[in-house]
């Protein structure tokens, strides 16, 4: 299935805007620096809190 390049151009601006949208109304992330590690985890919602205090 193919689809026209108007159509296709439309949902990129569609899907720019949107993005540019949530890009003012999503908090900022919280990014808590270790030392020397080597591996990161990322975590949100309700899991947030158990991985903060693992």
């Amino acid at each position: 299935m193919y689809s026209e390049p108007d159509d296709w151009e439309q949902n990129l601006a569609r899907l720019y805007k949107k993005h540019d949208t949530a890009r003012t109304l999503v908090p900022k992330p919280v990014v808590d620096d270790a030392a020397a590690t080597k591996i990161g985890i990322i975590s949100y919602g309700s899991a947030d809190p158990a991985v903060l205090e693992a």
